[in-house]
């Protein structure tokens, strides 16, 4: 990751005026206040569809003026370390961004060619999240044992599904967190990885 990004309304702090770099932000900044799990910007007309996927919805944002949209997604790329000419092939990078109260926000990025343009989706993970035990998923007492039975077998499968944000990585988490002993050594696979013990 790149050094951490201050994330705010661009008040000049960091000599920045250019009103792409203020609306990256804007959006960035909503997308956090909202605790979305994800920033789209897809390619619609001569311009973009912005939304922010919150709770596994996503809503709309107010779109960027199409005079803009080219020097946003400029932004968008020098933000997240990748190619400013491979617009023509998929690439994924990084970032950090730095909240108001100083908290940490990592931000992996994917650029997609698209019909019209190309597509961006931000996918923000809040470094301050905490950890849930299993009794604190809210599942149902039958589900919950369901659960506990498979983690403890001795071998077997749990496939974990669902749309984004809707809780995939937090039980999968919290079942490993169940299983860590001493006496055990377990190993993740993970692209990326989103929490850490």
């Amino acid at each position: 990751m790149n050094g951490a990004v201050p994330l705010s309304e661009h008040d000049g702090r960091d000599g920045s005026t250019a009103p792409a770099v203020r609306l990256a932000h804007r959006y960035l900044a909503e997308a956090v206040a909202r605790r979305a799990s994800d920033l789209h910007l897809e390619p619609a007309g001569d311009g973009l569809n912005v939304r922010i996927r919150v709770d596994g919805f996503l809503r709309s944002l107010a779109p960027p003026p199409a005079a803009l949209v080219p020097a946003l997604l400029t932004r968008l790329r020098l933000m997240s370390s990748v190619d400013l000419a491979g617009r023509q092939l998929p690439q994924e990078g990084s970032f950090c961004l730095r909240t108001a109260t100083g908290s940490p926000v990592d931000v992996r990025a994917s650029f997609i060619p698209a019909h019209r343009g190309e597509k961006v989706v931000l996918r923000l993970l809040s470094r301050s999240r905490t950890a849930l035990g299993l009794d604190q998923l809210g599942l149902e007492c039958e589900q919950l044992c369901m659960l506990e039975r498979a983690i403890a077998a001795a071998d077997g499968l749990v496939l974990a599904v669902g749309p984004t944000g809707s809780g995939k990585s937090t039980t999968l988490f919290a079942a490993l967190t169940r299983l860590m002993r001493p006496d055990r050594s377990i190993v993740t696979v993970e692209d990326p990885v989103e929490l850490e013990v």
